[in-house]
């Protein structure tokens, strides 16, 4: 089954429906469970979101296994050398803080039957209303010309940003950013040989 736009719109109009509509408790337990799996920027929104407004009447939990998430929506900023990686990088603190279960595990499994997920570390949790949000990731070697290295090249040929060859970006913070990037490859090239 492919996914277009206009059925992604439909479905996710369809959960948004469902979330806001009055959620049945499952088998007499307290209050009604949310469970999102993935923690990056769709995961995380409807998390905060679905805490955040429900005033803490649903019981909130996001799985994820990564303790810090890196926005892509800053990353330009970081490789014009204007942040470090540390400034673009998140942890889940404050959604902890927002009401929401954060738990750091992987997600194996899912029975629709039972309503639970299965972590890595054997726990399962229980939800009345599901939202996967798993996100992407790379598989070396899955494309032709994918691999680290590629990536390497490709982001070297394109580390001039057109706002930086229209001299809008400081030269010699450019030159440092590049600086720093080269050194960072190199040390991926040497790990990368180091497993080989």
């Amino acid at each position: 089954m492919t996914i277009n736009r206009r059925h992604f719109l439909g479905t996710s109009a369809a959960a948004a429906a469902a979330l806001a509509a009055p959620m049945v408790k499952a088998d007499g337990h307290g209050k009604p469970r949310v469970v999102v799996v993935g923690g990056g920027a769709g995961g995380a929104t409807a998390a905060r979101y679905i805490a955040k407004d429900s005033k803490g009447e649903i019981d909130v939990t996001l799985i994820e296994p990564s303790r810090m998430y890196y926005t892509c929506f800053f990353s330009n900023l970081y490789l014009g050398g204007f942040k470090e990686i540390e400034d673009i990088g998140h942890s889940y603190g404050t959604l902890a803080s927002g009401g929401v279960n954060v738990v750091h595990d992987w997600a194996i499994g899912v029975d629709r039957d039972a309503k639970t997920v299965t972590l890595a570390g054997g726990a399962t949790v229980a939800y009345d209303k599901l939202i996967l949000s798993p996100g992407i990731d790379f598989v070396e070697g899955a494309v032709e010309g994918g691999d680290a290295g590629a990536r390497a090249r490709r982001a070297e040929d394109d580390e001039v940003a057109p706002r930086a060859r229209d001299g809008d970006v400081d030269p010699l913070r450019r030159e440092e950013g590049r600086a720093r990037r080269a050194a960072e490859r190199q040390d991926d090239d040497v790990a990368l040989l180091a497993s080989e």
